[in-house]
């Protein structure tokens, strides 16, 4: 069997058998050998046995290699000026702090969606509410083939057999945390994110192809400052407006040629809203 996804990535997945064979005697196992890899930089996909239920087993499977991020969600946040951050060396790493998940208006039991600007003002909502969060747009990632072999042997697995629950596992609505409606004009935030793969100098892709972290705000205008820095640097933060409406702004931070590297990066954004 041949089932493919995105690398770093854990996903679940069921197989139906034919209903005169055993589910006790099925071994299914990754193959290490297909595609072939390098000894060197081998990269191992584990696969686990959820669930078993009549003819049908329910696997989970990681793909192998390194998770390429694309959301910035888990935020550390600390109020407070530009001087101030800046004499206490948050640019480098924020010191305290509390962590949230942006937007702090997710999931959120008393929002009605979609969120406008117009609608974030009734709501009575404070600077912090404004920020959105991250996404990091063009990380590079693959989909990783991966081939299973499938066979009935004696053996049996250490799982019996139970029901296989299909529901998705959906978060529960919580309260507006109280912060989202702080009335402080100046925050600090800081996020990590992973990067399995980062161009270097002299190898730089075209523009459309760079990696951007995308900065996005409720309502971009009301703004006044806004810096950033990754791993300890200054990060140049760009802002964008759509061509057919000049007022939908968008802050971004061109990866390419920052200080973002391989690995585990920290990034610290700092901003300001109009008084």
């Amino acid at each position: 069997m041949k089932i493919s996804g995105p690398q770093g990535t854990t996903q679940r997945f069921a197989v139906q058998y034919p209903e005169d064979y055993n589910i006790n005697d099925i071994d299914a196992v990754v193959r290490s050998d297909i595609p072939k890899q390098r000894p060197r930089s081998f990269k191992p996909t584990s696969m686990t046995v959820i669930a078993k239920e009549k003819n049908t087993i329910l696997y989970e499977i990681t793909f192998r290699d390194k998770f390429s991020q694309k959301l910035l969600s888990q935020w550390k946040v600390l109020a407070g000026d530009l001087k101030t951050g800046q004499d206490a060396g948050w640019q480098k790493e924020i010191a305290g702090g509390q962590n949230y998940n942006f937007p702090l208006f997710n999931e959120s039991a008393d929002i009605n969606y979609p969120i406008w600007p117009w609608d974030a003002d009734k709501q009575g909502f404070g600077t912090l509410a404004n920020f959105c969060g991250g996404y990091i747009e063009n990380a590079f990632s693959e989909n990783q083939d991966t081939y299973i072999d499938i066979e009935l042997s004696g053996g049996k697995t250490s799982l019996t057999s139970q029901a296989i629950n299909y529901d998705i596992n959906l978060s529960s609505v919580e309260p507006l945390p109280n912060i989202a409606k702080d009335t402080a004009k100046s925050w600090w935030l800081q996020s990590e994110f992973q990067m399995p793969f980062m161009y270097g100098y002299g190898c730089e892709p075209q523009p459309g192809e760079h990696m951007y972290m995308v900065l996005p705000f409720i309502n971009a205008a009301k703004v006044k400052t806004i810096k950033a820095w990754i791993n300890g640097y200054p990060a140049a933060v760009q802002e964008y407006r759509a061509p057919r409406n000049r007022g939908v702004i968008s802050y971004y931070v061109d990866l390419v040629g920052s200080a973002a590297s391989r690995g585990t990066n920290r990034v610290v954004v700092y901003f300001s809203e109009q008084e």
